[in-house]
């Protein structure tokens, strides 16, 4: 298969972006569930990151996922390296945007062995 030079862009775009869904961890806000008896004492609204993307991680993938495709198209090393650092940047990019802050809730209850606080999104 033969790409054309002006190929590689659109499809290191494409290819950063589809990968960057790889490195998705689960998210740690509400991870732990148990039943324990108390008295809710006191709730307040926070911010909770999500932080849901490996920053680094993404970039790296979609560095070597764009490398691929700019070595496929070009068939050398500049090319390479170009698909390098657009992958990098669009999964970097798509990475942080991912990332975001969501409104949760703070609940401290008061159980027998002492008070609890629990973090959790709405």
């Amino acid at each position: 298969m033969k790409f054309s030079k002006k190929a590689i862009i659109p499809i290191s775009i494409i290819a950063a972006l589809s990968l960057n869904a790889c490195t998705n961890p689960t998210s740690t806000a509400g991870a732990h569930s148990s039943f324990t008896e108390g008295i809710i004492m006191d709730y307040e609204k926070i911010s909770i990151n999500k932080d849901q993307y490996n920053d680094m991680k993404s970039a790296g993938v979609a560095a070597m996922a764009g490398a691929g495709i700019g070595q496929i198209i070009g068939k050398d090393t500049k090319s390479t390296l170009v698909g390098a650092i657009i992958g990098g940047l669009v999964g970097n990019t798509v990475s942080k945007l991912g990332n975001s802050y969501s409104d949760g809730m703070r609940v401290t209850v008061q159980t027998a062995k002492g008070p609890i606080i629990v973090d959790t999104l709405y």
